[in-house]
């Protein structure tokens, strides 16, 4: 009740009054852990692979995007009334799940991916594509060069931050390091770079959940409909416009997760010449 009770504090709104159930059942599937694991990330991340790897190890998971309530609803609103969307996701509902697992008080561990500004943003533009756009460069370039850059930024604030109450941004963290842990009397947490191995994954992994788990690659953009114009249009300099990329490189998640080795480094391989803060 206490970390309910927490929650909906932080988050300045009741609790959302939705439940999804798995098999008939009232309660989530008993598996290898008493805890949920969530893998609760900003999209596009490679949380797939992990979601995947959680699953093949028979672990009671849900893979998640949103958890605010103000957040989720609008994006459950988006995908109800756009015809680009033909159907509701999975991850929307699975957030249902995890609010379940909250309302019983049910211990969470919060597995959480991070990856450098650019490409997350841009692949979050052509996972989001309809295929009616395959022949549309134009409308595709459009949709590139109006895309938020600051989304990352906000998924913190927004979302994670209010629902865990770790204000990630004002921590004393090292940048450099490839993984985070946090943890507070109501969530444990994870944080990986997507850089790591696969191998270093499944070790981090492992020992976080108290199972063997194994992370291989998986949802690459080459097998995707849209793989041939993305290869070609994620490095076309009018898409990665120097405004774009300034915005990428000024965020604040970028600065406090990467070390500024690792910023100019992503700042070279975009060609970006501007300044990086130190």
């Amino acid at each position: 009740m206490a970390r309910k009770a927490a929650i909906g504090a932080r988050l300045g709104q009741g609790q959302i009054p939705m439940k999804i159930l798995h098999d008939g059942d009232e309660t989530l599937p008993d598996k290898k852990n008493d805890e949920l694991i969530v893998v609760y990330t900003m999209g596009k991340v490679a949380s797939s692979s992990v979601a995947e790897a959680l699953g093949k190890a028979d672990i009671d998971y849900c893979d998640v995007h949103t958890l605010a309530q103000k957040r989720y609803l609008d994006i459950l609103r988006a995908h109800m009334n756009n015809p680009d969307f033909k159907k509701i996701p999975r991850h929307l509902m699975d957030s249902l799940n995890v609010w379940n697992a909250i309302k019983a008080d049910r211990p969470i561990k919060i597995i959480s991916l991070l990856r450098e500004p650019v490409s997350r943003n841009t692949a979050a533009v052509f996972q989001n594509l309809p295929i009616s756009l395959q022949d549309d460069e134009e409308e595709i370039l459009e949709r590139l060069r109006n895309y938020p850059a600051n989304q990352l930024d906000r998924w913190f604030d927004e979302d994670f931050i209010p629902l865990t109450g770790l204000d990630v941004f004002s921590m004393d963290i090292d940048p450099s390091a490839g993984h985070f842990e946090f943890g507070n009397d109501e969530y444990d947490v994870l944080m990986l770079k997507v850089d790591l191995d696969d191998e270093r994954k499944s070790e981090l992994i492992s020992q976080f959940v108290g199972h063997e788990v194994t992370v291989e690659r998986s949802n690459e953009a080459k097998s995707k409909w849209y793989a041939d114009i993305y290869s070609k249009l994620r490095t076309d300099r009018r898409v990665l416009s120097k405004e774009f990329l300034e915005a990428c490189m000024s965020l604040k998640y970028f600065r406090t997760f990467y070390s500024l080795e690792e910023r100019r480094a992503v700042a070279e391989r975009y060609s970006y010449t501007g300044q990086i803060e130190e």
